[in-house]
């Protein structure tokens, strides 16, 4: 990853109007009229989602991360360790 790369997160994190949008589009269909304040509502709280779901997930990962450890230890690491 670039070093001025963004995660989807950190990007959401940014509020950068066009994330948000994008964001509602893929979750409605349509894309929001930000003129109107019930569709910037909309917008506001499907990005609050998205976020609360990836901050979920985040355990989710770092749990499987540890769990499948000894796996990787046996099964990748040991067998080759006589190339080094």
């Amino acid at each position: 990853m670039a070093a001025r790369e963004l995660t989807l997160t950190q990007q959401m994190r940014t509020h950068d109007p066009a994330h948000r949008c994008f964001t509602y589009y893929t979750a409605t269909g349509a894309w929001p009229d930000l003129s109107n304040s019930e569709d910037q509502a909309k917008v506001g709280a499907s990005v609050f989602a998205f976020v609360n779901i990836a901050r979920f997930a985040v355990p989710l990962r770092v749990g499987l991360a540890l769990s499948t450890t000894p796996w990787v230890d046996d099964n990748i690491v040991q067998p080759r360790s006589h190339f080094t």
